[in-house]
């Protein structure tokens, strides 16, 4: 009797196991399980909604086991599902706050490996980059998870577009694990990256390495697309149809023939088989309504009438890829290039209405014509007729040297065309040689190789780039100053004079130490100049109430603000000012006043540097953000600053926006589509002890 009573006691507890398994973890586990397959299964990059729901479910069993049953032995195992489902759906602090509890609770389950592992990629994710990858570094070392950690830091490199360290760490990867469970993988991203850097031939060779069993269905689609791209690029234009039209084939990316059948049609118009690109575009926008598909066939069918001058036909294809979606970058593309033709058809009635009112400036129009064929249609052939237009017609007005940049740039930055770019940019040093724009031909021959003392024109723009290219090519530092005061001197009605004088301060500060000149000249360019940037430049130098500069501080010494380019992460943009209502993201801001997205700026040719004002000095603002939009002209300067948020300091959000519009950058980094259009730029606020040297 005393065997059955104690049977009978035992049962509930063994029900009572079996019920927290079988009601909540098993569950929980089974429907974790079903999540990962639709992953896995995916042809998409975008987590399926039906993944998501079963791992919601998962998360909602696991959290049952903590909650009603914290005493059984599946509490470790719940966290880790826990942890993993919210590192699935995106929600890395929740994963994180998971790793740790369980970190904390068992510090001697067996999970503790793997723990160690994705609590790692969480942090990445949440924007500490050098801590996740020093932990992966440490883990690489040996252990059960050092082939996943030394693939991951390739990864991490991959996303942070650093394509060199990815480059050297991919291959490092499939060198020390060539049978490794991430071998194809591996070869897919340095494809991705052979692409990026226009060894489209490599590219091709890295996807036939990449093994359909090993990847995914969506990488593996991403490899074979990537692959037709390449073919594209190298003009193999029969090789990437025939390619194109085998993918078309396979039943497993049924869901995914749409964008197949858009290149097919990309291919056509290449070969100059418009009809069959129409018919093949048309396709899509007929069999896929109200998809991003079918919006990207009509932008494609309106691009090519475009092409082609058809207008009219172009604004209702743009307005029907509009209607197609209800937001995107298709949408917003199409809205904006239906709104540009709309707008250049009204620029034509005026020109045809009224082509000799003096109440039309028609120079003024055609440039506008033009830079809105190359800015915002994509129309560079239109643009140079335009410009030409005005260089023949109206070659002794004020926008002449204009238009006349304008046709050099698209030859030598659009169309690749070196020796009509020479051409275009050699007439205009010829024949406006006191223009401003002479400076951007100038600057032109010298990247192409050429010494300036041999382009023959001796004009405000030669002497300023002379100066440049002997401060910060040669390093020759009277040299510079000797051209720069000649700017000085004899330009005085030159845009190039304040700039001059405002280097040869820079100089006077950070190079030669002559503390006395260089505060003189910064004195000079706020007196001078009131109300214009140099003057704002000068008084951040100048820290406001110009401060006494110690003649006594040893070379090299000099209290700076330096701030630093460098895209913040997600943790840093939500610690923004509370009264910046621009929403970051990770391509660029959603603009507060307009409701569109702005690109983040590429990165200048230096980094923002410029004087800490000494009454801020002792401030505690370390680290902060500035955040600004910014519009950069086609010479790389910096035409307009806004803040969006500051750092908390006035007088150093003030000294931010000078040295920002102090800064260079390369024209060359800017996409055509961008140029005129506003950036993203953000700054962080330092106090280094030493200033850069920008002399090379």
């Amino acid at each position: 009797m005393r065997k059955i009573a104690l049977l009978f006691l035992a049962l509930p507890l063994l029900l009572g196991s079996g019920c927290v398994y079988y009601n909540t973890f098993f569950l929980a586990k089974k429907n974790y399980s079903g999540a990962e397959k639709l992953r896995l299964m995916s042809t998409s990059d975008e987590l399926p909604s039906s993944a998501k729901s079963k791992y919601d479910i998962a998360v909602e069993k696991s959290s049952k086991v903590l909650a009603y049953y914290p005493e059984s032995k599946w509490v470790d195992d719940a966290l880790f599902l826990l942890g993993m489902c919210f590192y699935r759906t995106g929600e890395y602090i929740k994963a994180i706050r998971k790793f740790d509890e369980l970190q904390e609770a068992f510090p001697k389950s067996d999970y503790i490996p793997e723990v160690n592992y994705w609590r790692t990629l969480c942090v990445y994710e949440t924007g500490e980059f050098e801590t996740a990858l020093s932990t992966l570094q440490e883990m690489a070392k040996g252990g059960s998870y050092a082939e996943r950690s030394a693939f991951m830091i390739a990864e991490l490199f991959y996303k942070q577009e650093d394509f060199i360290s990815a480059k050297d760490a991919y291959l490092s990867y499939v060198d020390a694990y060539p049978k490794g469970s991430y071998w194809s993988l591996a070869h897919l991203r340095l494809a991705n990256i052979d692409f990026a850097d226009g060894n489209y031939a490599a590219c091709i060779d890295e996807v036939e390495l990449v093994s359909e069993k090993e990847v995914t269905p969506a990488e593996f689609f991403g490899a074979q697309m990537l692959s037709g791209e390449a073919l594209t690029e190298l003009d193999s234009l029969d090789a990437a149809l025939k390619h194109y039209l085998a993918l078309r084939k396979n039943e497993d990316f049924y869901s995914r023939w749409p964008e197949v059948d858009l290149r097919i049609g990309d291919v056509h118009y290449l070969m100059a088989d418009t009809t069959s690109a129409i018919d093949v575009w048309s396709g899509v926008c007929t069999d896929f309504p109200r998809t991003e598909n079918a919006a990207w066939g009509w932008f494609k069918r309106g691009d090519l009438h475009l092409d082609f001058g058809i207008i009219a036909v172009a604004k209702a294809e743009f307005d029907s890829a509009a209607a197609q979606v209800s937001q995107g970058k298709v949408k917003e593309l199409a809205l904006q290039k239906s709104a540009s033709i709309a707008k250049l058809q009204k620029f034509k009635d005026l020109l045809t209405s009224a082509p000799d009112s003096l109440e039309v400036d028609v120079v003024g129009t055609e440039l506008a014509l033009a830079e809105m064929f190359l800015t915002e249609l994509n129309q560079p052939d239109s643009a140079l007729a335009e410009y030409n237009y005005i260089v023949e017609n109206y070659p002794d007005d004020t926008l002449a040297p204009k238009a006349a940049y304008g046709i050099g740039w698209i030859y030598a930055f659009n169309k690749k065309e070196r020796a009509k770019a020479d051409s275009a940019f050699a007439s205009l040093l010829k024949q406006y040689p006191e223009s401003d724009y002479a400076v951007g031909a100038a600057d032109y021959f010298v990247g192409r190789g050429a010494a300036l003392d041999s382009l023959g024109v001796k004009t405000v723009a030669y002497y300023f780039v002379r100066a440049e290219e002997l401060l910060l090519t040669y390093n020759k530092i009277d040299s510079a100053m000797a051209y720069y005061r000649l700017v000085s001197e004899n330009y005085p009605r030159s845009r190039f004079r304040p700039k001059a004088i405002a280097a040869m301060a820079y100089i006077g500060e950070n190079i030669t130490f002559d503390y006395a000149e260089a505060g003189s000249l910064y004195q000079f360019l706020s007196d001078s100049f009131p109300g214009t940037d140099y003057a704002s430049f000068a008084q951040v130098h100048l820290g406001e109430a110009a401060p006494k500069i110690d003649v006594d501080r040893p070379p090299g010494y000099a209290e700076s603000l330096m701030v630093d380019s460098i895209a913040t992460e997600e943790e840093e943009l939500v610690q923004a000012d509370e009264k910046n209502n621009a929403k970051p993201t990770r391509g660029g801001i959603i603009d507060p006043l307009t409701g569109k997205e702005i690109p983040r700026a590429p990165h200048p040719k230096y980094p923002v540097e410029l004087r800490y004002p000494q009454a801020e000095w002792k401030s505690k603002l370390q680290g902060r953000v500035v955040r600004l939009k910014i519009r950069i002209d086609p010479f790389g300067e910096v035409e307009e600053v806004e803040l969006l948020a500051g750092c908390g300091n006035d007088i150093i959000d003030r000294a931010v926006i000078a040295g920002v519009k102090d800064t260079e950058w390369n024209p060359d980094d800017i996409p055509v589509e961008q140029l005129g259009g506003w950036f993203y730029f953000e700054v962080r606020v330092n106090k280094p002890t030493l200033t850069i040297n920008r002399s090379r």
